[in-house]
C-alpha cells in the first residue's frame, strides 16, 4: 500500500469523523459547501460541492489530494497539510523546481518580461510570508 493511500484513508476517516460530528449528511454539507463559497463559486475560484464528490471522498474513493478534497477539508476545518507524506512533499517540490526552469526559459527568451516576473515573484514571497489576523 502506497504511501498516499494512507493520508487518503486518514482524510475520509477525518471527513467521516466531522460529518458524523456535526450530524450532517453528503448532501447536507454539499450544501453548506456551496452556501458558504457561494461568491468564490459563482466567480470560479472554487468549484461547487456535490454530494457524490463528499460521499467519494467520506468513503476514500479518490486518489489524489487534489484542490476540490482540499476544500472540503478546509470547510470541515481538517488539517490535511500534516498528513501530506515526504514522497508527496519531494513529488511537490520537484515540480515547482520544473515550473521555475519552464520560467527561466521563458524569460531568456523575452527579456522583457523579467521586470513583470520578478514583480509577480516579490509579490508571490509577500503572500508567502504575511502573517494575518489569527496566525
Amino acid at each position: 500500500m502506497s504511501e498516499s493511500s494512507l493520508s487518503c484513508k486518514r482524510i475520509a476517516f477525518e471527513v467521516n469523523r466531522q460529518l458524523i460530528a456535526r450530524q450532517l449528511t453528503v448532501r447536507e454539507c454539499s450544501e453548506a459547501f456551496n452556501l458558504a463559497y457561494a461568491s468564490e463559486i459563482r466567480d470560479g475560484r472554487k468549484k461547487q460541492m456535490t454530494k457524490d464528490a463528499v460521499h467519494r471522498i467520506r468513503n476514500n474513493r479518490f486518489e489524489v489530494i487534489n484542490e476540490r478534497v482540499a476544500n472540503l477539508c478546509d470547510f470541515l476545518n481538517i488539517e490535511i497539510e500534516n498528513q501530506l507524506t515526504n514522497k508527496d512533499q519531494k513529488h511537490s517540490i520537484q515540480s515547482l523546481q520544473k515550473e521555475f526552469e519552464m520560467v527561466e526559459k521563458i524569460v531568456k527568451t523575452k527579456p522583457e518580461l523579467e521586470k513583470t516576473v520578478r514583480s509577480f515573484l516579490k509579490n508571490l514571497v509577500a503572500i508567502g510570508t504575511y502573517k494575518g489576523h489569527g496566525q
